[in-house]
């Protein structure tokens, strides 16, 4: 397998990210942004599976390696959450109930059908249900090809696929649930394991029927192109058809991974892009973003005295988000140096 760079996957990413980033900023109503989120569990299901293809370990190892990649952002962009919504943390009278409440930041939302109070509701840590499904479902699935690679690729990941999206399409007009539970799950996580079963099994296709893939890359890039733009037309799509964007995803990922990839080809050439920078960054964007939002519209509010609005306000959040990621990009840096020389 090869270890170049997929300029693609970042280029993907990036947009993505954008998406995200704009869908939480409440100023396009309608938009379905969230959708953005299942592109980035397909791509972990892909890369996964890359990873286990390359050198398999223990689902616990692997994990854990996960773990230390998301844990300083993720814990320094808490901290600062924290602070910015300290008036509910002035109810919290012992450690115990600190610790319950930090629970229910990863793990309500994804498992159980409440979202735990008003302090899981704050943007901030709302967004935190997505780390908490990756490195849930990372561990899950990891576990079924430790124990049983055929087993898991012939047909626990395909009924994981197969039974997950059925569910999710029963339970709701759109796939974006948070408070509904399937089977013994919450509908997150539902989601997060269907989407990277899904990535998983476009990793192994394409790894076993690469020459025959590759023979046909023009079909496959024209089909990705249809299916990148089906996507994004889906973002302003009708509530109850939002569902549908499962059809188009394995198409657009196949065509950005393959060795004739017409993007990756194009990204090669000029370095990236922006966009593909942007990609590389998506775990400090991801959990600074909500923060961001918060600080600049409490500034706005109580500050400027709402003198920001419109287009200005909008701007404004686009260019905090950018500022405050690239500060958490270097304060994880700099944790992750401290801990690895103290481990060293």
């Amino acid at each position: 397998m090869s270890d170049k760079r997929i300029y693609s996957i970042d280029w993907l990413k990036g947009v993505m990210i954008l998406i995200i980033v704009i869908f939480h900023s409440f100023f396009f109503p309608g938009f379905r942004g969230y959708l953005a989120v299942d592109v980035f569990f397909f791509i972990s299901g892909y890369f996964m599976m890359t990873s286990f293809l390359r050198k398999p370990t223990t689902a616990t190892r692997y994990t854990w390696r996960r773990i230390k990649r998301l844990a300083a952002p993720y814990f320094i962009s808490m901290v600062f959450g924290c602070i910015l919504h300290y008036h509910n943390f002035l109810a919290i009278d012992s450690f115990d109930s600190f610790i319950d409440m930090m629970g229910k930041v990863f793990s309500t939302i994804p498992f159980v059908e409440e979202l735990g109070g008003e302090i899981t509701r704050t943007p901030f840590l709302l967004g935190c249900w997505f780390l908490s499904v990756l490195v849930i479902g990372s561990f899950f699935l990891y576990a079924m090809l430790q124990y049983d690679e055929r087993l898991a690729i012939l047909i626990l990941f395909p009924a994981i696929v197969l039974i997950g999206y059925n569910a999710m399409f029963e339970h709701s007009g759109s796939i974006n649930i948070f408070t509904t539970r399937i089977g013994p799950l919450g509908a997150p996580l539902v989601r997060g394991l269907t989407d990277m079963a899904g990535g998983a099994l476009i990793c192994y296709v394409y790894n076993h029927y690469k020459d025959s893939i590759e023979r046909h890359y023009r079909l496959v890039n024209a089909l990705g192109l249809i299916a990148l733009c089906i996507f994004l037309a889906t973002l302003f799509t009708k509530h109850e058809l939002d569902k549908y964007y499962i059809i188009t995803i394995p198409w657009f990922l196949l065509a950005a991974v393959m060795d004739h990839s017409w993007l990756n080809n194009v990204l090669t050439r000029i370095k990236g892009g922006l966009l593909s920078k942007l990609g590389r960054y998506t775990i400090y964007v991801y959990c600074i973003h909500g923060v961001a939002q918060t600080l600049l519209f409490w500034t706005n509010d109580h500050l400027l005295h709402s003198a920001l609005n419109g287009a200005s306000l909008f701007i404004a959040y686009l260019l905090s988000v950018a500022a405050a990621s690239v500060v958490l990009y270097y304060l994880s840096q700099f944790v992750t140096r401290l801990i690895e020389s103290r481990e060293g």
